[in-house]
């Protein structure tokens, strides 16, 4: 009985490891034909994001390109039709958290019933300051330029990062936030091989 009681703590333990930091979320048009899609361009901008470097605007269009291609889809090359646009824009924003901690030292020798209670507690209230970055990753159609897909992905921002960290980072959010597109994933092209 102890070694099941201890698989499925072990089991927990390692599905809670597995989860996610992202917080994702996506809209789409739902008159919108996703089986047409199949070659991307980059939405023409004179300059990047406001707040967004050379360095992450790169990590970032190199990972979401990435993506596209790993499920079918490929840049438009010289004189092919274009059939969607792709944009993000990142939002980074301080945020603090309040945490109350209370601490308790030892059990009083008094009961009631079956419970005991502790004898000392204190609580104590911590303030941390943290930054959250979301991201927005657009897909507009070609022709109309209008948006038929958004998908958003949050995450807290580790502070101190090198920079492998940070394209771990910027290679997670992305990945969590493209799983959603398509809205429908049998829209995906087939892959040529």
């Amino acid at each position: 009985m102890k070694q099941i009681c201890l698989a499925f703590l072990f089991t927990i333990f390692l599905s809670s490891c597995n989860v996610s930091p992202v917080t994702t979320s996506s809209d789409y048009d739902e008159f919108a034909d996703f089986r047409l899609l199949r070659s991307f361009k980059w939405y023409e901008r004179e300059q990047n994001p406001p707040g967004v470097d050379d360095l992450l605007h790169r990590r970032i269009t190199r990972n979401i390109e990435k993506e596209l291609k790993f499920d079918g889809y490929h840049p438009a090359q010289e004189g092919e039709p274009v059939h969607f646009l792709v944009n993000y824009v990142v939002v980074a924003k301080e945020k603090q958290e309040i945490r109350s901690v209370t601490t308790y030292s030892g059990y009083s020798p008094y009961y009631y019933g079956r419970h005991h209670y502790p004898s000392y507690h204190a609580s104590n209230v911590e303030l941390r300051n943290y930054r959250k970055g979301t991201i927005f990753i657009d897909i507009l159609s070609a022709k109309t330029k209008k948006l038929i897909w958004r998908g958003v992905g949050t995450r807290r921002i580790p502070s101190n990062m090198d920079r492998l960290r940070r394209n771990e980072v910027v290679k997670e959010v992305v990945e969590e936030v493209m799983k959603n597109f398509p809205p429908n994933p049998k829209d995906k092209p087939i892959k040529q091989e």
